[in-house]
Parts: C-alpha cells; sequence; structure tokens
C-alpha cells in the first residue's frame, strides 16, 4: 500500500493506492487544490499518472459546484483587508472557524500579527497544536510559540489539560478575559459557537473596568449550516451576538439565507476540491472504474464522465 499526503483543510489528509490482484485500486479521500499544500495533491497525481488504475474511489463532495474555488490565499488577503482598515481598529474581533481547519488558524495567525494583534485560541484548539508540533514540528511548534491560549480558573481541570499547562518541553503564552478586556483590539479571538459565554465574559468584565465596549465583528469563517439543528444553533448565535453587539460579517448570512452558497463569504473556502478539480483528477489518472463516494449525486460522475472510457459503478 501507498500513502499520498493531499491538500485538505484538516492536516494528515491523504489518498491510498492499493496492489490487488485485479490490479491498482485508488482511494482520494478528502482532498483539493486551492489550499496552501496545493502542491501535495499535485505530487500524488504525478505520482500515479501513467499507471494503470483498475478502480478509483473518488471522493465528489462539491461534485455539483463548477467554477475556480476560492483559494487559502484570497480568503487570508480578505481577513487582512477586514482587519486593517480603521473599522474594527481598537474593537474586539472573532473568527469562527471549524476546529480542525489549521490552515484557517495559520491564516489567522498571521493576519493578526501583520495588523498588530495576538491571536488567542481556546486550550482545545492548544492541545491540538501541542500533539501536532510533536508528530510535525515544522510548522507547528513555531505555531504553539506564537498563539496566545485562552486560560480560565476552572474548580476541576481536566487531565490532559492539566498536562498542557505543566510540560517543559514546549514554551505557552497564556491569557485571560480580564487581560483581553482591558484592550480587545490587541487581540483576534479564534473563538466560535461554543465560546459566545467568553464574549459575554468579555463584555462584562468591560463593564466592571469602566470602559466604554465597541461594537466588534464576528468573522463567520466556517462551513455553512447543512441541517435544521445547526440552523438552530445559529439562531441561538445570532441572538447573543445582537445583545453582545457583535456584527456577523458577511453581513448577508445574517437572515441565515435557504442557500447559503449564494451569498459571498470571502472569508471561507471549502476543503474539497470542486468540480473542474475533481475531473482533471479523474482523467489524469484514467481509470478503468470509477466508485463514487461522499456525494449525493453519485450519478453526476456518469454524466459528467459520458465517452471518456472509464466505467462509474452505481448502485443499479
Amino acid at each position: 500500500m501507498e500513502a499520498f499526503p493531499v491538500d485538505h483543510s484538516i492536516p494528515g489528509a491523504a489518498a491510498f493506492a492499493v496492489e490487488t490482484s485485479a490490479g491498482l485500486v485508488v482511494y482520494t479521500g478528502d482532498l483539493r487544490r486551492h489550499g496552501r499544500w496545493r502542491e501535495k495533491t499535485e505530487a500524488f497525481l504525478q505520482a500515479l499518472e501513467g499507471r494503470e488504475v483498475f478502480l478509483l474511489i473518488a471522493e465528489g463532495t462539491r461534485l455539483e459546484e463548477g467554477g475556480p474555488a476560492r483559494t487559502e490565499d484570497e480568503v487570508k488577503a480578505a481577513l487582512h483587508r477586514e482587519l486593517s482598515g480603521e473599522r474594527w481598529r481598537g474593537a474586539p474581533v472573532a473568527v469562527d472557524f471549524a476546529p480542525r481547519n489549521l490552515e484557517r488558524l495559520l491564516a489567522c495567525l498571521e493576519v493578526a500579527e501583520e495588523v498588530r494583534r495576538r491571536l488567542v485560541v481556546t486550550v482545545k484548539d492548544a492541545y491540538l497544536l501541542y500533539g501536532l508540533a510533536h508528530a510535525e514540528p515544522d510548522p507547528w511548534k513555531e505555531v504553539l510559540k506564537r498563539v496566545l491560549i485562552l486560560r480560565e480558573a476552572k474548580g476541576n481541570t481536566p487531565g490532559w489539560e492539566e498536562h498542557l499547562w505543566t510540560q517543559k518541553d514546549m514554551p505557552l503564552q497564556e491569557a485571560g478575559v480580564e487581560a483581553i478586556a482591558k484592550d480587545p483590539g490587541a487581540c483576534l479571538l479564534a473563538f466560535g459557537f461554543y465560546e459566545v459565554n467568553r464574549l459575554l465574559d468579555l463584555r462584562l468584565l468591560e463593564a466592571a473596568l469602566g470602559r466604554e465596549a465597541r461594537r466588534g465583528a464576528y468573522i463567520f469563517s466556517n462551513s455553512y449550516w447543512a441541517d435544521q439543528e445547526q440552523v438552530l444553533d445559529l439562531r441561538v448565535l445570532l441572538a447573543w451576538l445582537r445583545r453582545l453587539d457583535f456584527r456577523l460579517l458577511p453581513e448577508g448570512l445574517a437572515d441565515l439565507p435557504q442557500d447559503p452558497a449564494g451569498v459571498r463569504n470571502s472569508f471561507h473556502t471549502s476543503g474539497h476540491a470542486p468540480r473542474e478539480d475533481l475531473l482533471e483528477v479523474v482523467r489524469r489518472l484514467r481509470p478503468r472504474y470509477l466508485l463514487p463516494v461522499h456525494t449525493e449525486r453519485p450519478e453526476r460522475w456518469r454524466e459528467l464522465l459520458l465517452g471518456e472510457g472509464t466505467k462509474v459503478l452505481l448502485r443499479e
């Protein structure tokens, strides 16, 4: 079996190739070509191009989405534009992205440093970085040194968290909500739905310090909602943001549109390849058979590959 690292929003994504009695079987895993590590996907394709692929098991999460994908570089540039102007100078800003989307965390860290803020992450984020720093020191060990880690008083500290704070091999920088409240504009908060209570604490502490609270920004840099339960969570989030005087960005998402993909969100891009890139993967590997996975419309592959010599396996 051969493993090939590929570009994806979560570190460690890989494609696999296995020699079987029938021939070479290849599984793409989740992949894309518009992230920071797009060359990994290209290296995977180059390694297998020209080999006879019997079966390709291919993801198709965004098979229905055409056009070029927004790159992670463009997302970072959009974040920089938003935070480098006067609009949010001195104001609290939170960026909501998926907990394991560490490429987005890297972009937020770099933008924060460029606009003279410090990125504040949760202790769970820090523990993930700590684990990655042992598995892959470059770049995660340096990243862990550069972030501020939110530290809160607790009656009972879990063992994993106690280990993080007491370990000796990697220096950590901590920040409490009290310190953030003294100068909210000095930080960029990597907070999401489950950290909205920290934004409440921030506002209460600002009031206790006699600070005049400035309207904050809550940048939605996350995947769109996919079911009713997520919509209900977002309604709760939006109610709290209104109460705490945080503006949701992009503003078009504040009404929870039925088709959120129709709202241009320059602060997010998918961890999955769009249709054209998926088709290029198949055309370069030229499999005899294709087995669709991770898609709601597997029959679409048959339409797109009509006459190209690859047989798409579907449940008839």
